[in-house]
C-alpha cells in the first residue's frame, strides 16, 4: 500500500565501514579497476563523520565509479580532509541547493534520536498523503523529461515512434520482432518502463496513464533524507534523484536498442524493471537556513540525437517504412 512504512535510510556505523571497504575491494567486474581497502575505508568514515546520506552500495554495480563519485562529493564538502592513495577517475558531479523552508526546533534537531513506538490514529492518513505528494512530484518530473525528449531530442524521429507504436498492438512481454528505427525503439521501451505499459499502442491512446513503473520505483526506495526533515525537502530530493535515474535509464536503453536494431532482432523481455534503476546521489546539509539541504548527482549527459540531412532523413524514412511492413507480420 502507498501508506506502508518504508525502510530507514542507510546510515553506516564505524564497524560497517570495514565490511563495505572489503566489498569495494573484492567485488570486481571485468572492466573496472578495484579500489584499495584503505581508500574505501577513508571514504566511508569521512562520509559518516560528515553525516552524508548516500545511495546504498547494493544499488551501485561499479565500485570505482561509486568511489570516485563519493570522493568528489566529500572533497567539496570537507576540502583538504580526504586524502586517497589511488587516483580515481573524476567525472562531472551536479550540485543543487534547496532553499530554506523551515527551522528545525531544538527538540528534533538530532537525526539519531530514537522515535517512540506510538501509534497516531492519523498516522496512516498522513503517510498516504505524503506518498501521494511524492508521487505527484515524480510524475510531474517524468512528464517534463518526456516532453523535452519528444520536442527536442527525438523530434526528427517522432513519425518513426508513432508508426512503430501503432504497429505493436499487443502485449509485447517475452515476444520478439524485427528491428526498426533504434531511436523509436529506445523511446518506446523507455516509456513502457516508467509508465508500466506492456502494449506500445496504448502509449498514444487517449487513456489516463497509471505510471506503475514510477510507483514501484517510489515504493521500493528508502527515504533519501532524515525523518525529521520537512516533507517538501524530502520530495524535492526524491524528484532530483528520480530525474537523474530517468536519464540514466534512457542512456542504457538507448545502447541496448542500437545493438538490437543492428542485429535486427528485438527481444521484448524485461531484463530490468523500474525498481532496478538508480543513479549516484549524496545528500548533505541539515534542512536549515544556515545549512540548507544539498544534493550531489552524477548521471549520464543527455545526448541529442544527431540531426539527419534532408536526403539522409528521406532514406531513413524509406527504410523505416519497409521495417513497418515487416513489423506488422509480428503483430
Amino acid at each position: 500500500m502507498m501508506a506502508s512504512e518504508r525502510p530507514r535510510i542507510l546510515q553506516l556505523s564505524h564497524e560497517e565501514t570495514s565490511q563495505i571497504a572489503l566489498l569495494l575491494k573484492f567485488y570486481k567486474t571485468a572492466d573496472v579497476e578495484s579500489v584499495s581497502v584503505s581508500d574505501a575505508a577513508r571514504l566511508f568514515i569521512t562520509a559518516q563523520k560528515t553525516r552524508v546520506f548516500h545511495v546504498d552500495l547494493n544499488e551501485s554495480d561499479v565500485q570505482s565509479h561509486y568511489a570516485s563519485f563519493m570522493a568528489q562529493t566529500l572533497k567539496h564538502l570537507v576540502p583538504g580532509e580526504l586524502e586517497l592513495e589511488g587516483d580515481l577517475c573524476a567525472k562531472p558531479v551536479a550540485r543543487s541547493v534547496r532553499g530554506y523552508l523551515h527551522h528545525i526546533g531544538y527538540e528534533d534537531s538530532s537525526e539519531c534520536d530514537e522515535q517512540e513506538n506510538r501509534i497516531d490514529p492519523e498516522e496512516n492518513d498522513v503517510a498516504e498523503s505524503t506518498s501521494k505528494q511524492f508521487m505527484a512530484i515524480l510524475v510531474n518530473s517524468y512528464r517534463g523529461i518526456r516532453r523535452h525528449l519528444w520536442r527536442r531530442v527525438f523530434k526528427d524521429h517522432r513519425r518513426c515512434i508513432v508508426s512503430a507504436a501503432f504497429c505493436l498492438r499487443n502485449d509485447m512481454h517475452n515476444k520478439s520482432t524485427c528491428g526498426f528505427c533504434p531511436h523509436a525503439l529506445a523511446f518506446i521501451r523507455w516509456r513502457m518502463l516508467w509508465e508500466g505499459c506492456g502494449t506500445p499502442r496504448y502509449l498514444f491512446a487517449k487513456r489516463p496513464a497509471k505510471f506503475f513503473g514510477i510507483l514501484g520505483w517510489h515504493l521500493a526506495r528508502p527515504s533519501p533524507a532524515p525523518e525529521n526533515w520537512s516533507t517538501e525537502t524530502k520530495a524535492w530530493i526524491a524528484g532530483h534523484i528520480f530525474s537523474s535515474t530517468c536519464l540514466a535509464s534512457l542512456a542504457e536503453i538507448s545502447k541496448l536498442a542500437m545493438t538490437a536494431c543492428e542485429e535486427d532482432v528485438v527481444l521484448w523481455e524485461k531484463k530490468k524493471s523500474a525498481v532496478d534503476y538508480t543513479c549516484l546521489w549524496a545528500v548533505a546539509g541539515r534542512d536549515r537556513r544556515e545549512q540548507p539541504a544539498t544534493i550531489y548527482l552524477r548521471h549520464e549527459p543527455l545526448r541529442h540525437v544527431s540531426a539527419l540531412t534532408i536526403s539522409g532523413m528521406a532514406g531513413h524514412r524509406r527504410r523505416h517504412e519497409a521495417d513497418m511492413g515487416r513489423l506488422q507480420l509480428f503483430a
